[in-house]
């Protein structure tokens, strides 16, 4: 019996994402029969750019993997890190989304047998980071890691910080392509990383930004690795981490001094620390069934064809215009996403939490890109949108006769 074939296409994802060799179309490829096409019927897209907007008969899939909100304008089905509801429309995969190949957690990160006393008598610490300036979390990491480092030296081999030159670390980046977007060389970093990370007995392990249910590799790698992470982020990271295994730097409130006292006092008692590294990562209730999750909701859109189910009057959503320019944005795009997030949570207080919006309203950013959106909605922007749209055509023809 023959397969369904999909005609399916990737657009605006990161740079290490294999547009025809991933975990989507791992699952995908079970079912059906699978045809890369410039005319899909279901169209994958992420946040490095707006190319997705050239495609409109088809179904829109957003994955999230920064700190980006799916737009339900934009999309017909979304797959995201944070904890929220759109009927059937949205499935949280946060575990697969952690990893850049979207690899399930395994049961086996549980049993910490493999734990040695003289893991308590490794280096100190490390920092490996090359972004220093876009988010809330890059700055806090760079101020608690100087302040680390007045009690003993941690190394920080990555371009933020640098002062370890070493070849145990793969190169990641080979520059910077048009768009600005990163441009991967191979995903041997992943492993070099995790082999490094093992020589130190604590890593710096802070989030970008806090967004509720974002948990990102900063905390999963560590764990691997049998380095106790330091962490900030995800506010609701105890609904799926145990406490007990890692440092969490809310539970302190956010006051660095407390976190580096318990560091010292970790570092100081081999038994106190041997401990926290015994400790199963996860909570009991876990769900290591999310790839089996997702492949449900994947195979239920599928089946479904080619029908889509956003709101075809409503606009494309013209402000996030990249994932670069939103991290740019800093502390003004948290205050945005944790608005968002608290009215989708209680629209009760959707008037007085909106109110911390004001500032924001009258930066200049906003302004501009606010002016940009209404240039394209009105009759003046009509022609040089169609226009966009149609050399956006234009270069997908030139790009697949290349």
């Amino acid at each position: 019996m023959s397969r369904k074939i999909l005609k399916i296409k990737f657009v605006d994802m990161p740079g290490e994402f294999n547009l025809q060799d991933n975990f989507i179309l791992d699952i995908l490829r079970e079912r059906y029969e699978i045809v890369f096409s410039d005319q899909p019927d279901f169209l994958f897209y992420s946040v490095f750019g707006i190319e997705y907007l050239g495609y409109s008969d088809c179904v829109r899939i957003f994955m999230d993997g920064e700190p980006v909100l799916p737009n339900f304008n934009d999309c017909d089905y979304a797959i995201g890190y944070t904890y929220m509801t759109m009927g059937d429309r949205y499935h949280r995969a946060a575990g697969l989304l952690a990893s850049s190949i979207g690899a399930e957690m395994p049961r086996r990160i549980m049993d910490r047998s493999a734990v040695t006393e003289q893991m308590a008598h490794r280096k100190f610490c490390n920092f490996i980071y090359s972004n220093a300036t876009k988010g809330d979390g890059a700055k806090l990491r760079i101020e608690f890691c100087k302040k680390l480092m007045e009690y003993k030296a941690v190394d920080c081999p990555g371009s933020v910080l640098h002062n370890l030159d070493t070849d145990l670390l793969a190169k990641r980046y080979e520059g910077f392509d048009e768009g600005g977007c990163p441009i991967v060389s191979d995903n041997s970093w992943q492993d070099s990383k995790q082999s490094f990370l093992r020589n130190y007995k604590f890593t710096i392990a802070f989030e970008n930004l806090r967004i509720p249910g974002m948990t990102t590799e900063k905390l999963i790698n560590p764990f691997f690795a049998y380095s106790v992470p330091i962490y900030w982020g995800n506010p609701d990271v105890l609904r799926e981490y145990n406490p007990k295994a890692f440092i969490n730097c809310a539970e302190y409130g956010d006051d660095l001094h407390a976190v580096i006292r318990r560091v010292k006092e970790l570092d100081r008692d081999d038994e106190q620390y041997l401990e926290m590294l015994r400790q199963p990562p996860l909570q009991p209730d876990y769900d290591f069934d999310q790839r089996e999750k997702l492949r449900e909701f994947l195979y239920k859109i599928m089946e479904r064809g080619n029908h889509p189910v956003r709101n075809p009057e409503a606009v494309n959503c013209w402000e996030p215009i990249s994932a670069n320019l939103i991290l740019r944005w800093g502390g003004n795009y948290q205050t945005v996403h944790n608005a968002l997030n608290f009215a989708a949570a209680n629209a009760e207080g959707l008037t007085d939490k909106l109110a911390e919006l004001d500032t924001l309203y009258s930066s200049n950013s906003w302004k501009l890109v606010q002016r940009l959106r209404r240039f394209a909605d009105s009759k003046w922007g009509y022609v040089p949108k169609k226009v966009f749209l149609f050399l956006l055509k234009i270069y997908r023809k030139l790009k697949s006769s290349l």
